[in-house]
């Protein structure tokens, strides 16, 4: 039999692995609330989850006690589980939220900067063409070539900023 020390050990090693799963597990729920996935794509980020986890806590095992997989281990992992989310996932679920909600209003207010720098650049190039129109025709030609060419650029980009805002709608 084992000195008591050692078993303390172990518990806690996996009492800490239980815990991290929890931190883990609220960090999937979080990215899950941010991007809501629908169809294959739920199946994906699920297997990106346990493909994390598991690691996770076959290291856990293996610092604890070699892999042997007795009963403690399994209810060390699950105690510290159940704590980590009596205690500390609300307050943790709280601040994701936090933070998810500053990083989807910033990436709202740099599309609607990239929205409006793009709509100024392009009333400049008519306005430009415009006064150019009364020139030679080739000059008028240039710009308004330059303008048609601005045109699929700021398409890009407002199909980027849209897809942005419907990331963070959700």
């Amino acid at each position: 039999m084992e000195s008591l020390d050692i078993e303390i050990y172990r518990m806690s090693v996996m009492l800490l692995a239980g815990v991290a799963a929890g931190l883990l597990f609220d960090i999937y729920r979080i990215f899950r609330w941010v991007t809501s996935p629908r169809g294959i794509v739920v199946y994906l980020e699920d297997a990106i989850f346990w493909l994390v986890l598991t690691p996770l806590l076959v290291f856990a095992l293996i610092v604890s006690n070699w892999v042997n997989l007795r009963l403690y281990a399994f209810v060390g992992f699950a105690l510290g589980f159940a704590v980590y989310l009596v205690f500390g996932s609300p307050a943790v679920v709280l601040a994701l939220k936090f933070v998810a909600t500053c990083l989807i209003q910033l990436v709202r207010a740099v599309r609607q900067a990239a929205r409006r720098a793009c709509a100024a650049c392009r009333s400049f190039a008519r306005r430009v063409a415009r006064r150019l129109k009364g020139l030679r025709k080739p000059a008028a030609r240039a710009a308004r070539k330059a303008v048609g060419r601005l045109r699929p650029v700021g398409r890009r980009l407002r199909g980027a900023a849209l897809r942005l805002l419907r990331l963070g709608k959700k």
